[in-house]
């Protein structure tokens, strides 16, 4: 899964594409950075979820003596889409529904991400200056599919003792085939 950064970088390139918008178009919220002029969205993660008991599965490293361990966790995360300047409400009224589409659904399987829902689309248009700009919001929930891989080191060496019932012990050092 990733970072939050990793995974908001994630979310605005699969709604860009969802959308047919431009690079850049939609960008991380809460940031100082030029805007442009024209319509841009914005993404932030209000929400992580990954509480439930994540699957575990060993497997040999194919490139040592060592053991991968994959462990898989499903994480509801729930962000905040923003739309801003003309256009907005309809935008983020069309993103919504392209993510049900199959199309959609298509790119958010390609790269494991499911829809769950969407909150009420807000109407958030507020007066800047001497005008008025467009704003619209909603809360969307996704499921993503953590995947994490650790290895696992191997013991190649083992020292034991047998103790004997006369007091005597006996060391050994056992060492594995590598």
């Amino acid at each position: 899964m990733g970072t939050r950064a990793e995974v908001n970088a994630l979310l605005r390139a699969l709604f860009r594409d969802v959308a047919g918008m431009p690079e850049n178009s939609i960008r991380p919220a809460n940031q100082n950075a030029p805007v442009g002029d024209g319509l841009f969205g914005t993404v932030n993660i209000i929400a992580m979820d990954g509480t439930q008991w994540a699957a575990r599965k060993l497997e040999d490293d194919p490139e040592s003596v060592d053991l991968l361990e994959t462990v898989r966790k499903d994480v509801t995360i729930t962000v905040s889409v923003q739309f801003f300047r003309a256009g907005a409400h309809d935008s983020l009224h069309r993103l919504v529904h392209l993510l049900q589409s199959s199309a959609g659904i298509d790119k958010m399987q390609a790269v494991g991400v499911g829809f769950v829902s969407a909150g009420r689309l807000r109407d958030l248009t507020t007066m800047i200056d001497t005008y008025y700009e467009e704003r619209a919001q909603a809360d969307l929930t996704f499921n993503i599919n953590a995947l994490y891989i650790t290895n696992i080191r191997s013991i190649l060496t083992a020292v034991y003792a047998v103790h004997f019932e006369d007091g005597f012990t006996q060391s050994f050092e056992l060492e594995l085939n590598q």
